[in-house]
């Protein structure tokens, strides 16, 4: 701003510089990372995202977020946002296949916002066959046969796996 006093010139203009800094955050919105699939026991691949605003709609930098998951766990629960008012987030999914979620919470906003994700079972890492042992007569069918039960390295089911079953002596 450029001010003068007076019609001439014999004073000379004063400039004034204002810088105006945002209010409280009163809302806040997911922009990323939300509904997500991952692998179970590892970080989703996005980091989540949250912006926070004040009654004007500027960004809150330096507004607090925090994260508290229902299943699984994050580096860090609570976290200050960047210069445009963005606060990030890395949340590693629950040992377990299915839907998560996480409440978000920002000072001074009433309502908490909630992010979701699924996780699905990771590579296969075990298989168990049952029986362990069979024993039949040769030529005829191996009663009830052998069923394969495939698992991640938590022991979740993985669905769709290729086993190959392969003989030493006989046919399959």
């Amino acid at each position: 701003l450029r001010t003068q006093v007076g019609m001439t010139r014999a004073v000379p203009p004063i400039v004034l510089t204002a810088i105006a800094k945002a209010g409280a955050g009163e809302t806040a919105w997911i922009v990323g990372g939300n509904a997500q699939t991952g692998t179970v026991g590892a970080p989703l691949p996005k980091k989540i995202a949250i912006k926070v605003l004040d009654r004007a709609g500027n960004a809150v930098p330096n507004a607090v977020v925090s994260f508290a998951p229902v299943r699984g766990s994050v580096a860090d629960s609570a976290v200050m946002a960047d210069t445009s008012g963005v606060a990030r987030g890395v949340w590693t999914l629950d040992r377990e296949p299915g839907p998560h979620s996480m409440s978000v919470r920002v000072e001074s906003v009433a309502r908490p916002l909630i992010v979701t994700a699924t996780a699905r079972p990771g590579a296969a890492s075990a298989i168990e066959l049952t029986p362990r042992q069979a024993v039949g007569t040769p030529g005829k069918l191996l009663g009830d046969g052998v069923e394969a039960r495939v698992t991640d390295e938590f022991g979740n089911v993985v669905k769709g796996a290729t086993v190959t079953f392969k003989t030493s002596a006989g046919a399959l």
